[in-house]
């Protein structure tokens, strides 16, 4: 298992066969470097697949799966005209409309023409990643809505409630083959502290619907909240959640077609939400050189 980040002081660096560092991805301003780097980490190790993480370094990869498959690397994240989508805020939300329940949700640049209602709200920039640029605000006349900024905003109805996390595995033709719900127990700064596996056939429903509208290949993390009885969408990631290693521990088979993708061999697609009841609790640990 190779390893990369942008600094060589990375706890993970320590903990990989191999270690290689790479410059900050910014699509759209150095895809080709980024793209020729991994080619040439792929080329030295011999690499047979590539699991990102940030978000404008997996659009990238994406992009250029081509090049990558042609070296014989697959990548495991979703097909990159499906990818533009998921990243987006708002295209994502678009994409469901009539597909699952969602809550009320404005494009920022449309404010001069539509006036949401009064009320608790959400402002998400269209791209990011965590709780940059996100903020809450109660509007009780129009004019409140002049605090978010006028362009690339998704301004959503802010919905109170239970907080799950779905970590789904699909195969390379974006068929699922697992899919672990968890809550969100205790949440830090955006981040699950504490996680508990649980079973909700309304969340594997509207995840199975999900998964027929994206290409969700490899790893994926779908965030819902619950609210009034029913569950909604908060964000697709389209990449390894956080306490995902929760459910690698929770569903042998999970971790079994994880190790059969990629180690080419047959999967099993007849126990998608097999797993047991577990709780994990996160925590810090330092490393010493």
């Amino acid at each position: 298992m190779v390893g990369t980040d942008l600094h060589g002081n990375s706890a993970g660096a320590k903990l990989c066969d191999g270690f290689e560092l790479v410059n900050q991805s910014r699509p759209g301003q150095n895809d080709e470097a980024i793209k020729d780097r991994y080619l040439e980490i792929i080329r030295k190790y011999n690499a047979s697949f590539i699991l990102s993480g940030p978000e404008n370094e997996v659009l990238i990869l994406s992009k250029h799966r081509k090049e990558f498959e042609a070296c014989g690397c697959e990548i495991l994240h979703p097909l990159y005209d499906d990818l533009q989508d998921i990243v987006d805020k708002y295209k994502m939300h678009k994409r469901l409309e009539g597909v699952i329940p969602q809550a009320a949700f404005y494009n920022s640049s449309d404010l001069h023409k539509v006036i949401p209602p009064i009320g608790k709200y959400i402002a998400k920039p269209f791209f990011g990643r965590g709780s940059n640029g996100v903020f809450k605000f109660e509007a009780n006349t129009a004019d409140d809505f002049r605090i978010v900024p006028n362009s690339d905003y998704l301004i959503q109805q802010f919905l109170e409630g239970k907080e799950y996390s779905v970590d789904v595995m699909c195969d390379l033709q974006g068929n699922l083959l697992n899919s672990v719900t968890r809550t969100r127990t205790i949440v830090d700064s955006g981040i699950s502290m504490v996680s508990e596996t649980v079973k909700i056939p309304t969340i594997n429903e509207y995840v199975e619907k999900i998964v027929a509208e994206f290409s969700l290949v490899g790893l994926s993390c779908i965030q819902f909240i619950e609210n009034g009885g029913d569950y909604f969408v908060t964000d697709i990631n389209p990449r390894l959640g956080g306490s995902g290693v929760l459910s690698f521990q929770a569903s042998p088979i999970y971790l079994k077609n994880f190790k059969s993708l990629l180690y080419k061999e047959t999967m099993d697609y007849t126990k998608v939400y097999e797993y047991s009841d577990l709780k994990m609790m996160r925590f810090l640990c330092e490393i010493y050189e």
